[in-house]
């Protein structure tokens, strides 16, 4: 295999987050129950009030993915501070790429059931992890 193969076949983190969203699930809260019900993982919650954002980061000891939910103010007559519309929900990896390959590869069969894969989706799963 050549240079130039081998270095189109490596993901970064982020990459792999995406591939998650596109070919696994489009719910960015499925996706982070998933790693939050993960071997390893402490969840930590922030609500930044100021900017209409909340926060939830599944830390692992060499990795973590940040999930980032942006609001719209809720309605005045909403008890709720929380209640409007959710205008953005984004992943954020950051850590090192090979320890999360490894984490993914050691909870294949999770991920396989989590979402539910085909053997299509597996061959493609097992294709990033490797």
């Amino acid at each position: 295999m050549s240079k130039k193969d081998t270095k189109a076949q490596i993901m970064d983190g982020q990459k792999i987050l995406g591939f998650i969203f596109d070919e696994f699930s489009q719910d960015t809260n499925e996706i982070a129950q998933f790693f939050e019900n993960g071997d390893g993982c402490e969840k930590v919650d922030k609500e930044d009030k100021e900017n209409l954002c909340k926060i939830r980061t599944m830390k692992f000891p060499k990795w973590s993915i940040k999930f980032e939910e942006s609001y719209s103010p809720a309605e005045e007559d909403s008890d709720d501070f929380w209640s409007g519309d959710i205008n953005s929900e984004d992943m954020y990896f950051s850590g090192e790429v090979a320890e999360f390959k490894i984490w993914l590869n050691k909870n294949r069969q999770k991920v396989i059931e989590a979402f539910n894969l085909s053997a299509d989706k597996i061959k493609k799963l097992d294709a990033i992890v490797k």
